[in-house]
């Protein structure tokens, strides 16, 4: 065992995952198999990402590349057992030129249990190749790390909130960023507001908002960005 996670305590973390062990992750010793706390840090920074409001795939299909383990390193301190409920931590501790460092902490309670480090290589699909991580990405992780909120959600009528167009400038400043226009089918045309209103069954219906990309290239700093303005999406008015 090495001692390589400095993180062991829950306020060390912005962002926890929970889950509860289950019976074919304990092995004969009546513990958790030890292969599947990668499994559970994994787990975990699949929710980081939803933390962040950056759709994993459609987020690196935007920037033109995608993340590669490049070392996953374990630190056991104490076992977790059938049933327990677990609070997988995660931040990030490091950016370099290409590569991304994540710290995880699992405990069970206040009690650190596991500790693991991930370093992630931001890489070409086509050739895995390493290049550097983009500066929006780069800008969006110190952010949340930094306590930054990750999305915008207004809600009121339609007279208060005013039309996609009056507010799409507005919510591309957030720290929110881009994925691909799920109606356009494009990554070039972000959609920037979700709004709703109401529909005669008393339900909300989605209309997607107006915004245009700031800029043409996908691989500029300024490239799109989205806001979730829920807009109380899925409520009545």
């Amino acid at each position: 065992m090495s001692n390589t996670t400095t993180a062991t305590e829950r306020k060390d973390f912005r962002f926890f995952h929970r889950l509860r062990v289950r019976w074919a992750e304990v092995d004969m010793q009546k513990i958790v198999f030890n292969a599947h706390y990668l499994m559970y840090f994994d787990t975990a920074i699949a929710d980081y990402w939803r933390a962040l409001a950056l759709p994993y795939e459609e987020s690196m299909h935007a920037m033109g590349g995608d993340l590669y383990v490049r070392k996953a390193t374990v630190d056991f301190r104490a076992s977790a057992r059938i049933d327990d409920v677990l609070d997988v931590g995660m931040r990030c501790v490091r950016i370099g030129n290409s590569s991304i460092v994540f710290e995880g902490g699992l405990f069970r309670q206040d009690q650190f249990l596991v500790g693991c480090e991930l370093v992630y290589v931001f890489a070409d699909p086509a050739t895995q190749t390493s290049k550097p991580v983009p500066p929006a990405l780069r800008e969006v992780l110190l952010g949340y790390e930094a306590g930054e909120a990750m999305r915008t959600i207004e809600t009121g009528d339609w007279a208060t909130l005013g039309e996609a167009p009056a507010l799409c400038g507005a919510r591309c400043s957030s720290r929110s960023r881009t994925f691909p226009n799920r109606w356009s089918g494009t990554s070039r045309t972000p959609w920037c507001c979700m709004r709703s209103r109401a529909t005669g069954s008393g339900r909300s219906s989605p209309r997607p908002g107006c915004c245009r990309p700031r800029t043409a290239s996908r691989t500029s700093a300024a490239w799109p960005c989205i806001a979730i303005c829920a807009a109380a999406a899925m409520a009545p008015r």
